[in-house]
């Protein structure tokens, strides 16, 4: 006697709504930012976004996975200013980063930090889905700003996008001080002090 496959198969269940996806994932970021990685289990993440644990699983085998959902749902496209200035550019950029770092998910990267170097897969979708774009944005802006000769031609771009990163890093996983307009401004002005052109830009 024949045996029907299809009635052996594995009945998957009802598919997950985007809703409940997107609460899973909002949760996911609410408890990473309030509890860090330890804290996020899936028994929080459940109770946090009111579904049961098995919703959660149906779409994601663990909590890695959620957490590069979340990361991949909040990359977008970042603003590459052209204020008519290097001056202005950096500014531009540094509020924008700010900004960042001050809503729900600029909480993301603090908390994933101490987990990047044991989570090689995770740290890998950082890199790649946070923090290149941004990088691309000012690299993007040095090089305009070269191309009009604001920068000394010497100058190690890398070195100058460290220094504008760094403080605000430090300040948002270490010391808890203010990421304010006082702290752009500082920033801003040690860039130019230090790498601007002394002849000042090429005319156009």
């Amino acid at each position: 006697m024949s045996t029907n496959n299809t009635s052996l198969q594995r009945n998957p269940g009802r598919p997950m709504s985007m809703e409940a996806g997107d609460r899973i994932l909002d949760a996911a970021v609410a408890l990473l930012g309030e509890k860090g990685w330890e804290g996020l289990s899936m028994e929080a993440l459940a109770a946090r976004a009111a579904v049961g644990k098995a919703t959660i699983y149906r779409r994601w085998a663990a909590k890695e996975d959620i957490v590069i959902a979340a990361m991949e749902r909040f990359v977008d496209d970042i603003p590459i200013h052209d204020t008519g200035t290097f001056r202005t550019d950096l500014e531009a950029l540094m509020n924008d980063a700010i900004r960042a770092y001050r809503t729900p998910r600029g909480k993301l990267i603090p908390a994933l930090a101490s987990v990047m170097e044991r989570q090689p897969k995770l740290a890998k979708v950082v890199r790649r889905k946070f923090l290149e774009p941004r990088r691309r944005a000012v690299f993007a802006v040095f090089e305009r700003a070269r191309e009009r000769g604001e920068i000394a031609p010497g100058a190690d771009i890398d070195l100058i996008h460290d220094l504008l990163v760094g403080p605000i890093l430090y300040r948002r996983l270490f010391t808890g001080m203010a990421l304010d307009l006082k702290l752009v401004q500082g920033m801003v002005e040690a860039i130019m002090a230090s790498f601007a052109s002394p002849a000042g830009p090429t005319a156009q």
